[in-house]
């Protein structure tokens, strides 16, 4: 069992996104198994897919432990405000950004594909 202690803590906080972690790493995995059909696509879905589990791996428990990190100092409630909502901005931008990438890369593959079932059975 999760200890109550700060490690606790940062634990629960881990796990409380453990299913966009598998989520994210399950999306490279299938991405990376048609990196020979689909260079330039997966190419770019990698790079919005690793932007993505960046800014949740490392935004996650910034966001957490900031009120850790104002208790007992002078710091006002303000300046806990303003560097959460700063953490919080930071990460949904990058989430944003790994997004368009990926929707890039959908839009990319979707382009090269064969306008028609049977303009497909001709390329094969």
């Amino acid at each position: 069992m999760v200890g109550s202690g700060f490690l606790g803590y940062v634990l629960r906080v881990y796990a409380y996104a453990l299913p966009l972690y598998i989520t994210w790493i399950i999306g490279i995995v299938l991405v990376w198994r048609y990196r020979d059909r689909h260079p330039g696509s997966v190419r770019l879905a990698l790079i919005g897919l690793m932007i993505a589990l960046f800014a949740l791996l490392v935004f996650t428990p910034i966001n957490a432990l900031l009120p850790f990190l104002f208790m007992g100092s002078s710091s006002t409630a303000n300046n806990l405000a303003l560097y959460s909502f700063l953490s919080s901005f930071v990460q949904t931008l990058l989430q944003a950004v790994g997004w368009a990438f990926v929707i890039a890369a959908l839009v990319r593959a979707w382009r090269s594909m064969p306008a028609t079932y049977t303009d497909m059975e001709r390329v094969e």
